[in-house]
């Protein structure tokens, strides 16, 4: 890794340390990386993946977060 990756990273570190402190919690899916409050991603999957939510009325689909196209496929959906 370079020096600027490595800040890069250092610096998403933090950010995602403010998203734990904000009880965030990230799911992803296929090319997409949703954004849930984790005690609600907690109780939605508690007998269930998320991917069930897409098939109920009003489901949960989380919200996208804009990463620029850096997150690639999660290989499942």
């Amino acid at each position: 890794m370079t020096e600027k990756q490595n800040k890069a990273l250092k610096s998403l570190s933090r950010a995602f340390l403010k998203c734990k402190e904000a009880n965030l919690c990230f799911q992803g899916m296929d090319d997409s990386l949703l954004a849930f409050d984790k005690d609600e991603y907690m109780e939605l999957t508690k007998n269930e993946s998320i991917c069930e939510q897409q098939y109920q009325e009003n489901g949960n689909q989380g919200d996208a977060v804009d990463t620029h196209g850096c997150y690639m496929d999660s290989g499942g959906w």
